[in-house]
């Protein structure tokens, strides 16, 4: 089977990320990865990319830093 990219990761799962943060701020959201079993559907590259494209730059400090 063909892995997903990260541009189809951000298609199909941004959205999610998204309300989760908008709803609750990176303050009270927790990052957490499943990858030892989506690595059947992407590569960690892919996903990895994929989340870095589907936050703001400020999001995206504040939800993998611990920052406030």
């Amino acid at each position: 089977p063909t892995l997903a990219t990260s541009n189809k990761f951000v298609e199909r799962q941004a959205h999610f990320y998204r309300h989760a943060l908008s709803t609750f701020t990176p303050k009270r959201c927790v990052f957490e990865s499943n990858f030892s079993v989506d690595r059947f559907s992407l590569s960690y590259l892919a996903y990895y990319d994929g989340l870095k494209k589907s936050l703001k730059i400020e999001t995206r400090a504040a939800s993998f830093s611990g920052a406030e």
